[in-house]
């Protein structure tokens, strides 16, 4: 019974509070961070190559997908020559409990790191 029990819990669908929390990739040349907060707002940071985005905004889940939009980025940030991730309902997919996101050409792999 116990044991069953364990099983269920394990298989049990994510929600988007059990959702948020920090990710990172562990990518070769590859820096990024993702944190969706428990309020629906997350922020986001690249470095790639020669890319270098931010971005911030809101997401929300569907049972599927985590969808990202980002807010425009104010101007002072525009002058530190940092990149505007935009997001518009980016889909980033759920799979083992990594995000995946596409982008660049390249599939990001985000794995939480802290809840």
């Amino acid at each position: 019974m116990i044991a069953a029990l364990a099983a269920l819990a394990l298989a049990a669908p994510s929600t988007a509070a059990t959702l948020a929390g920090l990710y990172e990739t562990q990518q070769m040349e590859t820096a990024a961070a993702l944190e969706l907060q428990p309020n629906g707002h997350f922020r986001y940071a690249l470095e790639y190559g020669a890319v270098s985005e931010r971005g911030d905004g809101d997401w929300t889940f569907d049972g599927r997908f985590v969808h990202l939009t980002s807010d425009p980025m104010p101007p002072a940030l525009h002058a530190l020559e940092l990149g505007n991730a935009r997001f518009e309902d980016e889909r980033l997919a759920l799979e083992g409990g990594d995000l995946l996101l596409e982008r660049y050409e390249t599939i990001f792999r985000f794995r939480r790191i802290e809840p």
